[in-house]
Parts: structure tokens; sequence; C-alpha cells
């Protein structure tokens, strides 16, 4: 009987400091050193917690205009579901998307 592989998850908190992509890196090493997750690369994990990051405080500036939109995409950013094989080939997408953003690299890894 062939058996499934068991998928893991990991859910990590929100935190300001993770919109820094240096920070991100080091977070997805510490998953990856603890085997928190397995099946994503070092870039796959830091890609999708720093887009999550990155959404979940934008909606937080936002939240005042009440925008219903913003209040959901803001409920689903946190926590960071991190699962075994990473997300939809689209959701990866985006997480790239966000990640090569032009300007985010000068304004998100600037020392607080």
């Amino acid at each position: 009987m062939n058996e499934r592989p068991k998928i893991k998850t990991y859910a990590l908190k929100v935190r300001r400091d993770l919109m820094n992509k240096k920070i991100c890196l080091h977070e997805a090493e510490r998953i990856l050193t603890e085997k928190r997750i397995e099946h994503m690369s070092r870039e796959q994990l830091a890609h999708e917690i720093f887009f999550h990051a990155i959404v979940y405080y934008f909606c937080d500036k936002y939240e005042p205009l009440h925008i219903g939109l913003l209040a959901n995409l803001k409920r689903h950013a946190d926590p960071i579901d991190l699962f075994d094989y990473g997300d939809t080939r689209f959701r990866r997408f985006c997480f790239r998307i966000i990640w090569f953003l032009p300007g985010t690299k000068e304004k998100m890894d600037q020392p607080k």
C-alpha cells in the first residue's frame, strides 16, 4: 500500500521586522534548519513570508478607510500558514512579484 508522505505545516505570526528581506531569508533558514518545513527552498519561504508581511501592514495602514477587501486580506495574511511543497503556482508567482518589485529593496532592506 502506498502511503502519502505527511505534509508538514507551520504557522508563523506576522511581525513588522518581516518586511525586511534579509530577516525573511534568515527566518526561512531557521524554519528549514528546525525542519518545520522541508520541501521548499529558502527563497520560496522568504518570498511567502515577505509577501504576507507586506500585505498585512499595507492593509493595516489603510484599515481606517473601511474597505472590506483590505480587512479580509489582513485577516488572511496573519498567521502565515506555510505548507511543505509551497503554495499554488499562481500564489508563488504573486510572492515573487512582490519580492522583486522595483523599490522594495531600497525601502525594505534599510535598518530600522
